[in-house]
């Protein structure tokens, strides 16, 4: 029923219409790809089918074959957005953890600049956010342990990095060394707190010279295979 292809084939424009709406543009990849979609094969697809739904005989043939012919790269071009939004909620994934290591250092880093001006009256304060810190870092190594098991998040190789970086926070005792630096801070010991808040940030550096190194030779070789 040529009727009911024309009414699923408007709703079909109608969705990426809607999907597209809801996207700002350059937010996405596959926004691009489906804007065109909207603009050109999903638009002349209907006009395919209503051509057919009013000719006769040799034309109604040719425009079935024309929106045959639509149906095939619109489908295609689908086919190939779903391997591009895996790959974009992988990406997204792999920036928050990245992110998350890099915000623990940042936030280190400016504890690290306060404990060396601090004074006594500064200590429990500033033990409270190496408290905080110490938590998070806990949070992090758990995200990064938990992303080496999840099989959408990038190859196995990646994903074997993501592992070894949860582990050498743990080998590192990254979190214990936080704990210790934030009693220094309560009992106003602050040279000490100075030196450990300086190695933690050091090892800190070395996971995520590792996960951003990792991940700039990824990004490297995808772009040799394109």
């Amino acid at each position: 029923d040529l009727a009911t292809l024309v009414e699923r084939q408007v709703k079909v424009g109608a969705i990426a219409t809607g999907l597209l709406a809801a996207t700002p543009a350059g937010t996405t990849a596959w926004r691009d790809v489906l804007a065109g979609l909207a603009e050109n094969e999903l638009p002349l697809a209907v006009l395919a089918l209503r051509d057919a739904q009013a000719g006769k005989d040799e034309a109604r043939r040719a425009a079935l074959a024309k929106a045959d012919a639509l149906q095939m790269a619109i489908l295609a071009r689908l086919k190939n957005l779903s391997g591009d939004w895996r790959d974009e909620a992988a990406g997204a994934a792999v920036r928050d953890l990245i992110g998350r290591v890099e915000a623990l250092f940042t936030s280190e880093k400016a504890l690290h600049e306060r404990v060396q001006a601090a004074k006594p009256a500064d200590g429990s304060g500033m033990a409270a956010d190496q408290d905080a810190l110490a938590d998070e870092s806990r949070s992090v190594r758990q995200a990064l342990a938990d992303g080496a098991t999840t099989a959408s998040l990038g190859d196995t190789a990646f994903r074997a990095v993501l592992g070894k970086a949860a582990a050498m926070m743990a080998d590192k005792r990254i979190h214990e060394q936080m704990i210790v630096c934030a009693g220094h801070m309560e009992t106003a010991k602050f040279a000490e707190a100075t030196a450990g808040c300086k190695q933690v940030l050091v090892d800190l550096a070395k996971v995520l010279e590792l996960l951003e190194s990792t991940r700039r030779n990824a990004a490297g070789d995808k772009a040799e295979t394109l």
